[in-house]
């Protein structure tokens, strides 16, 4: 189980494959917004994968309230990390030099 989105998928695939050959059968349900992902933990879906930490932005505060969340450590354990690299492009139309721009929007955890 994890949240939607590109990253979540690499970080994911390492688990995945971990679960698989322990259990031979491991599938990845994508689910969104994180308190859906914690929701969905139970005897059918024993594992989720959830953001902790943006090394360029810091915590990912939703999970941090969620992992205070009365279940967490009764019902629901953090049992393990997986790290990935993240590199981050600039995109721009064909022909423009990188001395014409002057302006560049980004999401705030790829500044």
């Amino acid at each position: 189980m994890t949240n939607s989105g590109r990253l979540s998928n690499i970080a994911n695939k390492r688990p995945l494959q971990a679960c698989a050959a322990e259990t031979g059968d491991c599938r990845c349900q994508l689910k969104q917004p994180l308190l859906d992902v914690f929701n969905a933990v139970s005897s059918n879906t024993p594992l989720a994968l959830i953001p902790q930490e943006n090394s360029t932005y810091g915590a990912v505060v939703e999970t941090d309230d969620l992992l205070r969340l009365p279940t967490t450590g009764r019902e629901i354990f953090v049992v393990g990390e997986t790290t990935i690299s993240i590199q981050h492009c600039l995109l721009v139309r064909r022909g423009v030099k990188l001395q014409h721009i002057e302006t560049v929007l980004s999401h705030e955890q790829a500044s």
